[in-house]
């Protein structure tokens, strides 16, 4: 426990260490590591190494392929580069052979990934506004964000190359982070290029896209994604191709929106949601940008339509892409939601700061000609 307890706070030093800017370390720097700190020790004091059954039994399957790699070593193929998650477990591996607990190692990597998520988000948004407030943290990064972080997941790790993908304005970072997106969660990668691509190809047609181009486009890219699950369960099986049922039915409609604002357990069977339903709601209340970031970016969609509108329908065709992929399994959880969450809450978050912007510039009026011959 204290071996545990002085990493998990020089870790934290260090952290703030390099993050010591001016003679001074950032507010949510300093708020977001002092959280991870208490509470990876709090989780340790309470589980020691039955931790990794806290929350989400990855954390479980994580420890043991850091088993096998110290006993058996490492296979340099693409399938298992994807399946063991060699992004985070063979950092792990090699801060444990420095005596670094290995489970400790990776919520370290979410908590500098989550950092550096914040400052992408920061420097998108003060592009656009003078000043990045508390309640633009709250919304981007907030309290499920640092949770998670505190977790010896991958999620967080998906969140940072996720900006990267939609905020960074040149290709080669874009592609970069799309290779390691597809490297911790596949599925997540091809999303994100379908609905670029259709987001590109209707916007070449429609200038100036509406509302009826958004809701054709989603319902499209919808089925698209329903069809793509069952080719590529049928490609890795080697069996017969096995269309989709029910694509349209009026349950994965309401699964849809419950899915956008985190409540798609009530959808799901018990066979699926092992914790209890109103432990699930108080959780969501409790962490209720959850719920706040997808209505705030659906109305600046609805309303703010030339603020970032190619970046947000974008962002909006792959979220529908991927929800057609998954809604033909009950086993997507709502941390699967985390990335495209945190990047609609900074576009909500700049569209808002354009509009205002807009709204607050002088009109610049054309001088009057005067009739000099009267």
């Amino acid at each position: 426990m204290i071996t545990y307890s002085i990493q998990a706070i020089s870790i934290a030093l260090l952290v703030l260490a390099v993050r010591h800017r001016n003679g001074r370390v950032d507010s949510y720097t300093l708020i977001a590591t002092s959280i991870w700190t208490v509470v990876v020790i709090a989780i340790y004091f309470n589980y020691r190494e039955d931790q990794v059954l806290f929350y989400s039994n990855d954390q479980l399957w994580h420890r043991t392929l850091i088993s096998v790699y110290l006993k058996e070593g490492i296979n340099l193929n693409i399938s298992d580069v994807i399946n063991h998650r060699y992004i985070i477990t063979l950092p792990a591996m090699i801060a444990s052979k420095f005596g670094i607990n290995a489970m400790l190692a990776i919520k370290a990597m979410q908590l500098v990934l989550l950092l550096c998520t914040y400052d992408e988000a920061k420097k998108f948004i003060l592009n656009r506004m003078p000043s990045f407030s508390l309640w633009h943290m709250y919304l981007i990064v907030g309290p499920t964000s640092i949770f998670l972080s505190t977790l010896a997941l991958r999620d967080i790790v998906i969140v940072y190359f996720t900006m990267v993908c939609f905020l960074r304005p040149t290709l080669r970072p874009k592609l970069i982070a799309l290779v390691f997106v597809y490297l911790l969660r596949p599925h997540l990668a091809v999303a994100f290029l379908v609905g670029s691509v259709a987001s590109y190809l209707i916007g070449l047609r429609h200038k100036r896209w509406d509302i009826y181009n958004l809701i054709f486009g989603s319902i499209i890219l919808y089925a698209f994604g329903a069809f793509s699950y069952f080719v590529g369960v049928s490609s890795r099986a080697g069996g017969p191709l096995r269309l989709p049922d029910s694509v349209f039915a009026i349950e994965k409609f309401v699964r849809f929106f419950s899915n956008l604002v985190g409540l798609q357990f009530l959808t799901l069977g018990p066979e699926a949601v092992e914790s209890p339903i109103s432990q699930l709601l108080l959780s969501r209340i409790v962490l209720i940008e959850s719920l706040i970031v997808p209505v705030l970016f659906l109305l600046t969609i609805l309303r703010h339509r030339e603020q970032l509108g190619a970046m947000k329908r974008a962002l909006l065709f792959s979220f529908v892409f991927f929800f057609g992929l998954t809604s033909q399994t009950d086993w997507n959880s709502s941390r699967q939601n985390l990335p495209f969450l945190a990047v609609m809450a900074t576009f909500a978050v700049a569209s808002l700061a354009q509009r205002q912007n807009s709204q607050a510039a002088p009109e610049t009026r054309r001088p009057t000609l005067t009739n000099t011959n009267e």
